[in-house]
């Protein structure tokens, strides 16, 4: 699985296509800044957010490796959020981020078993 990882992020519309794309997004930024960019995602995406049978988005953060917190976007029903692989997925993106030095943007490759099926 391919999995996009940002060091900022300033194109919402790029974002928002890689996203939907790939499932999940990774972005290193403030708490600030990742609250609105999922707001941004939301509306780039017509995410409704009253609707448990429509797409979603699911935003959170976590540790990696004592480098701070990390934020990350999910998007249903481009992959399955099972919580402690996801995280998994997630600090593997950010540990080959960081073995590239950082640069502004990466595709990170990882293992993830739980991608959806076509006929799902």
């Amino acid at each position: 699985m391919q999995v996009p990882v940002y060091y900022g992020m300033s194109d919402i519309d790029s974002a928002a296509d890689e996203l939907k794309n790939h499932g999940l997004l990774v972005v290193e930024t403030t708490r600030t800044h990742a609250k609105q960019l999922y707001k941004d995602l939301c509306t780039r995406l017509d995410i409704d957010l009253g609707n448990e049978g429509s797409p979603s988005i699911i935003h959170a953060s976590i540790s990696v490796d004592d480098g701070g917190w990390t934020d990350f976007y999910v998007y249903w029903p481009t992959i399955e959020y099972r919580i402690g692989a996801i995280e998994n997925v997630v600090r593997s993106a950010v540990r080959q981020a960081i073995a590239a030095g950082n640069p502004a943007k990466i595709m990170a490759t990882v293992h993830y078993d739980f991608l959806p099926t076509e006929d799902e």
